[in-house]
């Protein structure tokens, strides 16, 4: 019972932080001016179940869910070595120093 108490509190903390970062603009250094974000991630640091990603959705309205992609940390790794594959030089010993990374 207490663990579930605990995770009702943490999922209602992302979803507070989740409303106040797509309500209140950053400083984008890009274009010089304040922003509103465009989207979000929420990554887990292990695993998210569909019943924790269906609670967060229903709490969120339709403009907010569509800005927001969820991961949990298997989704995320295979998305980073995926990224990391597709950025791999054909010669590995380019790969050194500051500029060597390729973006």
């Amino acid at each position: 019972m207490i663990r579930a108490a605990q995770a009702a509190n943490n999922f209602t903390e992302i979803l507070n932080q989740a409303r106040m970062a797509m309500d209140n603009p950053i400083f984008d250094p890009d274009v010089n001016r304040k922003v509103l974000l465009d989207h979000m991630y929420i990554i887990a640091g292990g695993d998210m179940t569909r019943p924790e990603r269906q609670w967060l959705i229903e709490h969120l309205d339709n403009e907010q869910r569509r800005k927001i992609i969820f991961m949990d940390r298997t989704e995320f790794l295979n998305q980073s070595a995926r990224i990391l594959k597709d950025l791999a030089l054909e010669d590995p010993r380019a790969a050194t120093g500051y500029n060597a990374v390729p973006f």
